[in-house]
């Protein structure tokens, strides 16, 4: 009799990200940083915006309006 065990957690990718980077930024270079993330919209998610910044990949922002969705007649 043989069992199979369930994989529990993340599933795997096929391709993995397996290499990190670091940099330093100065004190100007960081305002500018924090000012490219807000206007994107992606202040959450630092590391896709770098990646797609570097390779010039273009991002979207899609913003919604949240009181319009809320206030549906019902």
């Amino acid at each position: 009799m043989t069992t199979t065990k369930k994989r529990i957690g993340r599933p795997t990718t096929t391709d993995p990200r397996v290499y990190r980077h670091n940099f330093k930024l100065t004190t100007e270079e960081n305002i500018r940083f924090k000012q490219m993330l807000c206007k994107a919209g992606l202040e959450h998610n630092r590391s896709r915006f770098i990646v797609k910044r570097i390779f010039k990949e273009e991002f979207v922002v899609l913003r919604r309006n949240l009181r319009r969705h809320n206030s549906l007649p019902g």
